[in-house]
């Protein structure tokens, strides 16, 4: 028995609003930090600022994206390549907020705040994926 996810568990981990562990490539070493993200279907999608990450993926495109649910029982590892854009108007970010931030006053005040600053869009177009959910059992 394999403890691989199937195509819909993946979704569905996808789907939930868990948070996800981006790993970018900092001078030979692991840069990694908590992300919030969506997923389209082909790309995955992750809001930010100018930060450590989007300078490593200027240097070297190439990404990790770990996705573990709730319960840390299921996980997925995503290996691809990044590209970065200007997140114009916000309407990424806004879209996350929503996302992870159920309280419209409290989304309301981080998103005022979040648009002070210029807003960039990881895009993760996905080569590999590796899952398990550790419920099954491997026999």
């Amino acid at each position: 028995m394999d403890n691989a996810l199937t195509k819909e568990e993946l979704e569905k981990l996808y789907d939930e609003p868990n948070i996800a562990i981006i790993g970018t490539v900092k001078t030979g070493s692991p840069h990694m930090v908590p992300v919030w993200f969506t997923y389209d279907g082909k790309h995955f999608y992750v809001a930010t600022s100018e930060t450590q990450k989007v300078r490593n993926l200027r240097k070297d495109p190439h990404v990790t994206l770990l996705i573990a649910s709730k319960d840390h029982r299921k996980v997925a590892v995503i290996e691809g390549s990044a590209e970065v854009y200007d997140d114009h108007g916000g309407q990424r970010i806004k879209f996350l907020a929503s996302r992870y931030m159920p309280d419209r006053v409290t989304r309301e005040k981080f998103v005022e705040f979040i648009m002070t600053m210029k807003r960039l869009i990881i895009k993760i177009t996905p080569k590999k994926t590796i899952s398990w959910d550790m419920g099954k059992r491997v026999l």
